[in-house]
């Protein structure tokens, strides 16, 4: 049978469609990923980089005692024995540039020093709660810290005990800083030591501040040699020694500090020059409130000093231009301020009160100045000279002292000159002058003063008593002498006085 076109078309058609889907099946077959082969060997490894700088990180490392809370997060533990060996391993482990070291609270018990002789350190701690201890019966001779040789190093908030009940032999120094600069203690407790609390020696460039010294058998506070130390805001308390001795040392300051009680000087300066002390409460020292020995061009000032056993400002032994000015000295044994073998100083502007001897008393001391000063209740004379040369004693107020008001001895050429001098010889009634010169005491000016003899039942007998032949050429002139002696308003006894216009109860003279 024969096929018509369109059939042909047909079938022709339908055979292209057939070869496409064959085709395509085939195509995805050819697509469709394998099963995975196994793994090829490793390559080898390539050659390592150059070797980099090494890294501190933070220059610093935390301490912890046997007793810290946290010693699990430190990066040294102390086990309370022997713990200088820690402490001292990691003030090593820090980088030549520096760094700290931090103390947790607890108590470090140290059976040697803690050592320091890098610069650029600081030791921390905790505050008064962060402990280094000496062990039990050590009885040896140690330092609990010692920095040397050494700049910028900071030691602060921390305790050291000595432990001196448990340890009856032997001594041991606190901290001690030797031929350092720039550095400083803060905020450190020092407690029970036989030896100092606190030394700085060969040192420049020092503070000690804020700090605290108690019950240490020699000094508080000692600066040896040093330069430019300030030593303020400190408490001293029950110190065998001196507080705070300054001793061959210079351009220091001593401010603001607190001694209390038991010390045998408050302060001490030994051939020391060029020093300040200022606004200090010294209180109940065993000697000396205030010493200074063969020192010069020091300044005293604003000190409140109290209840000293024997004196309260004693310059001794060629202690010379020293200015002691706006201080207040009471209750002293002896003398309130004394210069001994000490010339050219000038007291000014202090307030001395219940002098166990005499208030201001200048012994072999010439060329003084003695301004502005008020005296009060002395149970020997207001103020004594003896032996001491072209002394001025001007604008003062000296009242109720048990003997004379102003007494001269062996001493010439000195200006006696605007001063208020009433009520003394309370001791005896009408015993005592206002102004008394005796021994060989020539050409003194007595110039310009008030005299009074007090209204109590213990009155002086002369307002001004020239008492010996052997006082000569003095003068006399421009007093107000109203009723300033109970027997007379002067006497003289001496040779070649000059006595002109002074005012008696009759007038004035001509």
């Amino acid at each position: 049978m024969e096929l018509k076109p369109n059939v042909l078309t047909a079938i022709a058609i339908a055979a292209l469609v057939l070869s496409a889907i064959g085709a395509g099946a085939g195509l995805m077959a050819l697509t469709t990923p394998g099963t995975e082969g196994p793994e090829g060997p490793a390559g080898e490894t390539g050659p390592a980089g150059p070797e980099g700088e090494a890294g501190y990180g933070f220059a610093s490392f935390v301490m912890a005692a046997h007793d810290s809370i946290d010693n699990e997060n430190a990066d040294f533990v102390c086990d309370g024995e022997d713990d200088q060996v820690q402490i001292n391993a990691a003030i090593s482990s820090l980088p030549d540039q520096g760094g700290s070291v931090y103390l947790r609270e607890g108590t470090f018990v140290l059976s040697g020093g803690v050592n320091i002789a890098k610069s650029n350190v600081t030791i921390m701690g905790s505050g008064a709660g962060t402990v280094l201890k000496v062990e039990d019966d050590l009885n040896g001779t140690m330092t609990v810290m010692r920095v040397s040789n050494c700049d910028s190093v900071v030691i602060r908030d921390l305790s050291i005990d000595g432990n001196v009940d448990m340890n009856a032999e032997g001594s041991c120094d606190g901290l001690v800083f030797e031929q350092c600069s720039d550095s400083r203690v803060s905020g450190v407790r020092v407690r029970d030591l036989k030896g100092v609390g606190i030394e700085l020696s060969s040192s420049y460039l020092m503070t000690v501040d804020n700090s605290g010294v108690r019950d240490c058998r020699s000094q508080g506070i000692m600066v040896n040699y040093s330069v430019s130390v300030s030593v303020s805001g400190n408490i001293l308390q029950s110190c065998g020694g001196e507080s705070v001795l300054l001793t061959s040392s210079r351009d220091c300051a001593v401010r603001g500090n607190q001694v209390l009680y038991g010390a045998s000087h408050g302060v001490y300066l030994d051939l020391s020059n060029y020093n300040m002390i200022e606004n200090n409460v010294l209180r109940g020292c065993e000697k000396n409130g205030l010493l200074l020995d063969t020192s010069q061009y020091n300044t005293i000032s604003g000190n409140q000093v109290f209840d000293s056993g024997n004196w309260g400002v004693l310059l001794n032994t060629a202690s010379d231009h020293n200015t002691v000015a706006g201080n207040s000295v009471s209750s002293s044994g002896y003398d309130g301020i004394r210069t001994d073998g000490s010339a050219g100083n000038s007291i000014v502007i202090n307030l001395v009160l219940d002098s166990g001897w005499t208030g201001l008393m200048l012994y072999d001391s010439d060329d003084t100045v003695v301004d502005g000063n008020a005296v009060d209740s002395c149970f020997y004379s207001a103020i004594s000279v003896y032996y001491s040369n072209r002394v001025v004693i001007s604008g003062n107020t000296f009242k109720w002292a048990d003997q004379h008001g102003i007494e001269i001895s062996g001493s010439d050429d000195c200006v006696i000159s605007g001063n208020a001098v009433s009520c003394n010889s309370f001791r005896v009634d009408n015993s005592y002058s206002g102004i008394y010169i005796t021994g060989d005491s020539d050409r003194n000016l007595i110039d310009g003063n008030i005299v009074r003899v007090g209204y109590t039942s213990y009155r002086q007998r002369y307002g001004v008593y020239i008492h010996s032949s052997m006082c000569n050429d003095n003068v006399l002139i421009n007093n107000d002498l109203y009723t300033s002696g109970w027997t007379d308003e002067y006497v003289n006894d001496g040779s070649g006085t000059i006595i002109h216009n002074n005012r008696l109860d009759t007038g004035w003279t001509p």
